[in-house]
């Protein structure tokens, strides 16, 4: 049965019996419910199924203005329009909501008094909703907001009110998403902000309102995302930043707000993507940062900015990036390097300012690197060292200023590079070398 109370309900004397029949109406004071923030990489969300009908916790999030509020109790999943007419007249959902799972539901006008649902919110697997017309009330989700795999919603018109959204943001499987028009006045997401697998989105306009985001951001195998400038005002990030297999976004300028991430940084098969421009205030990333298969990169210029990475840093197989330029600022890596398979780059310049790696350092298989130039000031490793199989490297005095290798040495398989500057090398380390020669052969006998 639909439970529907109001903010005075408890003034009248119920008896006993009655109170413990129907529950007892929610509050409109208490603490803010924090919703789901929890990390995630894949689609394996929560699925929005609950029919079970039980009470949820009082209301956690609205407002004492003084106005009584009609509250509903929550744990509901809606499949018919039937069953969302009684919901006519709700302006607090008390727990989770879910519409989804049906070819009946066309709109959502019954909705058209709810201002907060405490808990979760689903919108998924609508065959015939076209957008959310009908919750322009609606200005806060205390939990998640998942909005998915409703095949004919071409964006998210409906959400004009809507500030905060105390979980996760997710958008995932809609065929004919363009884009997220509608939301335009969410300012903060407690969790993360994941959309992933709309085929057609062009670009994230719609969220220009959007200043915080408490988790992670993942920005997946969106086939026709050209841009991400919808994010121009976001400010705080408190997770990763992960932009991957997106084969037609050119550039990250709307990301220009953000100059520190407390997470990782992931730049992955983004095959478009030739300027990161967007990044060039950012000067700190707690994190590890790859940048890997992006074969339109040619330089890392608009990273000027950066001048630490807390954990690992990985620049391999961009097919077309000649140098480092860009990381000039860079001073330490507080993990491991890895300069790996990179088709086009004769050097390292751009890591001039860096002196420390915390971990290991991997020089391996780059067909047309010919020096180190750029290590210069180089002076601890705290891993292994390994340049491996750099077929026309055949200079390494870059390396000269390293008076610290805590790890073990591997320089082998450089046909070019001679036997004699190898063993100078390591004469010059002398007690610096904290590990063992392990492989420091293979290289040119000759000279």
């Amino acid at each position: 049965m639909l439970k529907i109370f109001t903010k005075n309900s408890l003034s009248r004397c119920f008896p006993l019996a009655l109170l413990l029949s129907i529950g007892c109406p929610a509050s409109d004071k208490g603490s803010a419910s924090t919703g789901d923030t929890g990390a995630r990489d894949t689609a394996a969300e929560d699925t929005g199924t609950n029919d079970t009908g039980d009470t949820a916790s009082p209301d956690t999030g609205s407002e004492d203005t003084g106005t009584e509020r009609v509250h509903c109790a929550g744990g509901l999943t809606i499949t018919s329009q039937a069953e969302l007419a009684k919901l006519v007249g709700c302006e607090v959902i008390d727990g989770d909501l879910t519409i989804g799972e049906t070819w009946d539901v066309t709109d959502l006008s019954d909705l058209s008094s709810l201002i907060e649902v405490t808990g979760k919110m689903h919108v998924q697997d609508n065959d015939v909703l076209p957008d959310l017309t009908g919750l322009e009330s609606l200005e806060k989700v205390g939990g998640a907001l998942y909005i998915r795999r409703n095949p004919i919603m071409v964006d998210f018109t409906g959400l004009s009110s809507l500030v905060e959204v105390g979980g996760d943001f997710y958008s995932h499987h809609s065929a004919i998403l363009t884009d997220i028009t509608g939301v335009e006045n969410l300012a903060k997401i407690g969790g993360d902000l994941y959309f992933s697998f709309n085929e057609v989105m062009t670009n994230l306009d719609g969220l220009e309102g959007l200043t915080e985001v408490g988790g992670f951001i993942f920005l997946s195998y969106l086939e026709s995302l050209a841009d991400v400038d919808g994010l121009s005002n976001l400010a705080s990030l408190g997770g990763d930043l992960k932009i991957q297999d997106n084969d037609n976004l050119a550039n990250l300028d709307g990301l220009s707000g953000l100059t520190t991430l407390s997470g990782h940084l992931t730049l992955h098969e983004n095959m478009r993507l030739s300027d990161l421009s967007g990044l060039s205030n950012l000067a700190s990333v707690s994190g590890t940062v790859v940048i890997r298969y992006n074969s339109s990169l040619r330089n890392l210029s608009t990273f000027s900015s950066l001048t630490t990475v807390g954990g690992n840093l990985a620049v391999q197989q961009n097919g077309n990036l000649t140098d480092l330029t860009g990381l000039e600022s860079l001073t330490s890596v507080g993990g491991s390097l890895y300069l790996d398979v990179e088709n086009s780059m004769v050097n390292l310049e751009g890591l001039s300012g860096l002196t420390s790696v915390g971990e290991s350092l991997t020089i391996y298989s780059n067909p047309v690197l010919t020096d180190l130039s750029g290590l210069e000031r180089l002076a601890s490793i705290g891993g292994d060292l390994t340049i491996y199989n750099n077929s026309v490297l055949a200079d390494i005095s870059a390396l000269s200023g390293l008076r610290a290798l805590d790890g073990d040495l591997y320089l082998h398989y450089n046909p070019e590079l001679c036997q004699s500057l190898v063993d100078a090398f390591i004469e010059d380390l002398g007690k610096g070398l904290g590990g063992s020669l392990e492989s420091v052969g293979s290289n040119d006998e000759s000279c």
